[in-house]
């Protein structure tokens, strides 16, 4: 039997695989030929470490590469997923509701109108902050 070196259709190795003797080439040549599979080469795969490199069949030939390592895992504390949320979203929690600084704005001057005193000025003190925060990120 003969090996065959499989891949994916990226290229990738996956593996391998033993052929079989084609009969009719074997009973009418009386030749051994190896049956191929599909997306597979005869061409022996070099020694490479699985963990850190992969090999991908190119040109005939196989290439050894590195795999690109995931980053590592940022933990963040509640104030800079505040910050975070902030930055790219430009939204503020407001009554448990996400709204955008500039719908908080409305509100802001809606309140004023009002005369709303206790949610105007808790609603003034959070736009204030949310602004100094998004202006601290950039």
């Amino acid at each position: 039997m003969k090996t065959a070196y499989c891949y994916d259709p990226n290229l990738v190795f996956i593996g391998t695989v033993e052929c079989r003797i084609d009969p009719l080439e074997l009973e009418i040549n009386n030749k051994e030929v190896h049956l191929l599979p599909a997306n597979a080469t005869f061409t022996e795969v070099p020694q490479y470490d699985n963990e850190t490199e992969y090999a991908a069949f190119a040109d005939s030939v196989w290439e050894i590469n590195k795999k690109e390592l995931p980053p590592e895992p940022v933990t963040l504390t509640p104030e800079q997923l505040r910050r975070k949320a902030y930055s790219e979203n430009n939204c503020i929690t407001w009554h448990e509701e996400e709204i955008t600084v500039d719908t908080a704005n409305i509100l802001f001057n809606a309140y004023f109108a009002e005369g709303d005193e206790e949610k105007y000025l808790a609603l003034r003190l959070l736009i204030a902050e949310a602004k100094a925060v998004i202006r601290s990120e950039y």
